[in-house]
């Protein structure tokens, strides 16, 4: 590969122009800062990208010291009459220099995260050029659920910072229902199974250093299950718990339970939940959620809202919630499906879209629709409360792509948010999450949204790691960052091996690829963990040459990641800084081998074909193994009790 192909096809993400310009800059052993722009938060990334690649290269490509004398000098500063949008850069790499300008400070560090890629990719002398670039949306955000189960510990929170901000990702949030250690009330939740103010407070000082903004997404109107279990706040619910959180099983869980919007108590409830994270978080903006309330207005309150209308209490209920983190200075945002339902041309069929788990949902009801007549103009907008944001989502076939735009054209501040599809899965389903990410951009980006919030949620104690993610998060990023000029496929695949896998090898992410493809079918962890008995009767399973492959396709995974790691350890390549992700795939993959010789057991009697089957009992030791390291030990129980059920933790 010509060094013109290597800087047009391996830059993540792809910038907006790339001219090639005569000669090399020979920078090895190193650049040095002689001017900078004032933000200390950029210098210290210069320091840093500086320090950790470049101290890997003291040889030349051809085996030559290249030790000198003199470094070669990395000009920083900012200029927003050059360079129009705030977030935009020009890096200037000629035969003597290297020069950086970015609109603002943000726009010089996200320069510097290209720059870390040339030097990745030439670590002794890059081809000279000029890369103009800005993003497509201004909002580039990934939301990660810390509350199903899996709650990470802050060093993992800060890998993952690290590896957003090198993908030019500027807001993460943490979705929250219950975890996190409620000063007004500590038996909610005990900082093993949730986060506190002060690890709160490190992560958003960390996320800061990096130029993004850290949101509590906080479910307080649906979606408040382990609360409103508790007796002291059954009598809060729109239907009361008959059960602990610790009795109910994970689709209870997941389903929730909902505030009972007309009682004044429950606000109280609410603006206490509030007022601990806004004294945690100090960022402008929040997501007040609103999202999947499904029993509003089926039990205390069915007659009433029955003759008054859902709408206009649920309505009520959000502009309350806004209106208090307003007056602590915040922003607020919420989800869009309540809104779909009731605006949409075709309220049931958006019900069912709008829908977490799509296809694979379980039989439960669906999210109200908030009119026995849902009407088909804007006047719902009309009651909603100024300066709230719309974060319009949908991650399957029926999504309304189509109400972004109504959205925006009613005035909303809005933002597509696509997923990664990794919920109730071993691994994501890769294909299905990349037609989301890109269909959702597109959507966006016609619209005029102001942003692209990915969407990493974690139903079913959130079995899946975080590496099994990243795919559907680094292509997220790359969708908000250039717009059209991504559209995931065989290209995006060579950029992900490259930077997040850290080989050129990209037949690695072909078969990452084809083991998660039965993901796009069916939820593999619900399976894993289905008792033998009943996997043997489960329905709409497919076939045993599907079951076969998989085995087959997961065993050369495992033999492609080993491959690549040993060849970058002997290399020393750099790739983005952050956690190990193929050690998170690898698991998973052995995982899906487990998964493939239990169905054919259950199912087909033996496993002919099948070879060297994994120690399902050694392969669960090294997940819970891995768990611990990354995670709190607060919801390791669920999931060892599940595999246990199933006969495979021993």
């Amino acid at each position: 590969m010509t060094e013109n192909d290597i800087l047009n096809s391996r830059l993540m993400p792809t910038p907006a122009v790339i001219e090639r310009q005569p000669g090399h800059c020979r920078w090895a052993p190193g650049l040095t800062r002689v001017e900078s722009c004032p933000d200390d938060r950029v210098r210290r990334e210069a320091d840093r990208i500086l320090a950790g690649v470049l101290s890997r290269s003291v040889q030349g490509l051809d085996g030559a010291d290249t030790r000198r004398s003199t470094k070669t000098p990395l000009h920083l500063a900012e200029s927003p009459a050059r360079i129009a949008h705030s977030q935009g850069y020009e890096l200037r790499v000629a035969p003597d220099r290297v020069e950086l300008i970015g609109g603002s400070a943000e726009g010089c560090f996200l320069g510097l995260q290209t720059l870390r890629q040339l030097l990745g990719l030439f670590p002794d002398a890059a081809p000279c050029c000029v890369i103009r670039d800005q993003p497509a949306f201004a909002l580039r955000g990934l939301l990660h659920d810390v509350t199903r189960g899996k709650v990470p510990t802050v060093e993992t929170l800060k890998r993952l910072i690290d590896r957003l901000s090198a993908l030019k990702v500027n807001q993460l949030q943490l979705y929250i229902e219950h975890a996190f250690t409620f000063a007004f009330d500590p038996d909610i939740c005990d900082a093993e199974h949730g986060l506190t103010p002060d690890e709160i407070r490190e992560v958003e000082a960390y996320a800061h250093e990096r130029f993004i903004t850290l949101v509590p997404a906080v479910a307080t109107m649906g979606h408040v299950g382990r609360v409103l279990s508790m007796p002291k706040y059954r009598h809060l619910a729109e239907i009361e718990a008959t059960k602990t959180w610790a009795q109910m099983n994970w689709s209870e869980r997941a389903r929730g339970f909902t505030l009972d919007v007309l009682n004044s108590e429950s606000m109280f409830l609410v603006e206490r939940i509030w007022g601990d994270v806004l004294d945690a978080f100090s960022g402008p903006v929040v997501n007040i959620c609103g999202d999947e309330p499904h029993d509003l207005g089926r039990g205390r309150n069915t007659a009433t809202l029955d003759a008054a209308g859902r709408a206009q209490a649920y309505i009520r209920r959000i502009a309350d919630t806004a209106r208090f983190v307003q007056s602590r200075g915040r922003q607020a945002q919420m989800w869009s499906d309540v809104l779909v339902n009731h605006l949409g041309s075709e309220p049931r069929a958006s019900a069912r879209a709008i829908t977490k788990a799509g296809e694979d949902a379980p039989a439960s009801p669906q999210p109200p629709v908030l009119s026995r007549a849902p009407r088909r103009d804007s006047s719902l907008f009309d009651t909603l409360p100024g300066g709230l944001a719309i974060l319009h989502w949908g991650y399957d076939a029926g999504t309304r792509y189509d109400m972004t735009q109504r959205f925006v054209d009613a005035g909303f501040e809005t933002v597509v948010c696509p997923g990664t599809t990794g919920w109730k899965r071993i691994l994501n389903a890769i294909d299905r999450a990349e037609r989301n990410l890109v269909d959702f951009a597109r959507a966006g980006l016609a619209a005029g949204t102001v942003g692209l919030l990915n969407t990493d949620w974690g139903d079913h104690g959130h079995f899946n790691a975080l590496g099994c993610s990243m795919h559907g998060i680094a292509l997220g990023a790359s969708c908000a960052w250039s717009g059209t000029r991504e559209s995931g496929g065989a290209a995006f695949d060579r950029r992900f091996a490259r930077w997040v896998l850290g080989t050129e090898n990209a037949e690695v992410v072909a078969l990452l690829r084809r083991t998660a493809a039965v993901a796009d079918h069916c939820e593999t962890w619900t399976l894993l963990r289905t008792p033998t008995e009943a996997l043997a009767e489960t329905v709409n399973l497919p076939e045993a040459t599907t079951w076969r492959r998989l085995a087959d396709d997961a065993a050369e995974l495992v033999r492609a990641l080993d491959d690549a790691r040993a060849a970058r350890d002997g290399s020393g390549a750099a790739g983005l800084p952050g956690p190990d992700d193929a050690a998170d795939l690898r698991l998973a993959a052995r995982f899906s081998r487990v998964l493939a010789h239990r169905v054919l057991a259950a199912r087909y009697g033996d496993v002919p074909g099948v070879r060297d089957p994994e120690d399902a009992a050694e392969v669960a030791r090294a997940y819970a193994e891995h768990w611990r390291a990354c995670n709190k030990s607060g919801g390791l129980d669920d999931v060892v009790e599940a595999l246990s059920a199933a006969g495979i933790w021993d």
